[in-house]
């Protein structure tokens, strides 16, 4: 139960006719809570046991819709969204706390559907999209402190004693995920890129902000942003396509469903602040092209607070070309399938790039992608062709030359060890290793 509510609800029993999985929600300003679905949907739960908390809504005085038990929707909160062929949503009124609370059945799209049409989380994306954003320079290391950088499809966990700031960008159809410790401040920052790593990326997070604490004894709260309203859409002047743009659905909504998903099934009880994503994150530019509308965050390890930011090429360090290279690569490697990438040591406050490994091959792939114009790149490389920043091609060939310089993996990673980084005094970043 939200620690921001007081007093107990009553235990009550719903017996599902299909296998739902449950979840129940409360408004918590200014946070969304969410956590643990119950194992066993048709014995008698306490809302007390409940870990998926989605939503809540501050309840006047009660009323003659209140009667402590399962009552009609009141009629001065929006009206649920029906969703077909489930049941309906079932609450509790607690008199003593003047909340609601209600059961949720459904797998993640349905609950995503619903919370993103909830005013709280509407209102904290437009809170979001109206603040301007941060651009991170290296020349303006002195004034933003210590900060790391997190590329696509690895996660950093950040001590607030140690790192102010904790970011990533470049994220079109992928969402970054910020989970924060109400207890320590612990910071985990991730670029969550496709459902496969989610599950697993979410168990990664939570182990490195968590040491010894059980899942009842500290809250976290959670920020997710980043992908947009992605179906296909059809231009004219575009004959040529990857099959996989082809999907109805688009990348972001399998992924945000799934991040979703695995909150609520999670041991830990999460406070959803932010959920700008999908329609809320959505624009259309000059051309007609749906792109997002936020594709880069920043988080203050102190306050917790998020931010839209941009990094350039000084700041997305360190070691920018061998960390594109690996994500590139490491879908051959078994060690890191359904992960996230490790590359920050959050005790030492530096990076280790461990080794890995390419073959020969990957050179002449590089040298094929390189005979391609840009729009043709764009086309055939990237989920999102008419989403991406300027220096997206740009990024990518620059990975490509090295791959065709350097075939043999082992000129990079000498004698088989790891490449270090470690922190200097003005907040940047010096090979050691």
């Amino acid at each position: 139960m939200s620690d921001r509510v007081d007093g107990m609800l009553s235990e009550y029993t719903y017996p599902p006719t299909q296998n739902h999985k449950w979840g129940s929600a409360m408004l918590s300003s200014p946070g969304l809570p969410i956590g643990r679905k119950a194992r066993n949907p048709e014995q008698k739960i306490s809302p007390t046991q409940a870990s998926l908390w989605v939503s809540s809504l501050p309840l006047s005085s009660p009323g003659p819709d209140h009667n402590d038990d399962l009552c009609r929707w009141p009629s001065h909160l929006p009206t649920p969204i029906p969703i077909p062929g489930r049941c309906p949503l079932t609450f509790i009124l607690s008199q003593s706390a003047k909340c609601l609370m209600f059961c949720f059945f459904g797998q993640g799209r349905e609950i995503l559907a619903y919370l993103l049409e909830h005013p709280a989380v509407v209102s904290s994306s437009d809170r979001l999209k109206d603040s301007p954003e941060t651009r991170v320079s290296s020349a303006g290391r002195s004034l933003l402190g210590r900060f790391v950088y997190v590329f696509q499809r690895e996660y950093a966990t950040v001590d607030p004693d140690i790192v102010q700031l904790a970011g990533t960008d470049e994220a079109t159809t992928c969402v970054g995920l910020v989970i924060r410790s109400r207890n320590s401040g612990m910071t985990s920052v991730s670029h969550m890129d496709f459902p496969g790593v989610v599950s697993n990326g979410l168990e990664q997070m939570m182990s490195s902000i968590v040491v010894n604490d059980n899942p009842g004894d500290t809250a976290f709260d959670v920020h997710l942003i980043g992908g947009f309203d992605d179906r296909p859409k059809k231009h004219s002047s575009d004959e040529v396509t990857s099959e996989r743009k082809q999907k109805k659905e688009g990348f972001s909504l399998p992924l945000c469903s799934k991040m979703v998903e695995a909150l609520q099934d999670s041991q830990w009880k999460f406070h959803l602040q932010t959920l700008c994503v999908l329609k809320h994150n959505t624009k259309i530019d000059s051309m007609g092209n749906a792109c997002p509308v936020i594709s880069g965050i920043l988080v203050d390890t102190s306050s917790g607070s998020v931010m839209p930011a941009s990094f350039d090429r000084s700041s997305r360090g360190p070691d920018e070309i061998v960390r594109r290279i690996r994500l590139t690569v490491c879908s051959e490697d078994p060690k890191w399938k359904g992960k996230l990438l490790e590359t920050y040591d959050t005790s030492r406050d530096r990076f280790e790039i461990v080794p890995f490994t390419w073959v020969p091959d990957w050179r002449l792939y590089a040298l094929s992608l390189q005979e391609l114009s840009d729009s043709e790149y764009l086309l055939g490389c990237s989920t999102s062709p008419f989403a991406e920043g300027p220096d997206f091609v740009e990024n990518e060939r620059r990975k490509w030359d090295y791959l065709i310089k350097n075939p043999d993996w082992r000129y990079t990673f000498v004698n088989k060890q790891p490449r270090i980084f470690q922190r200097t005094e003005d907040g940047g970043w010096l090979r050691c290793r």
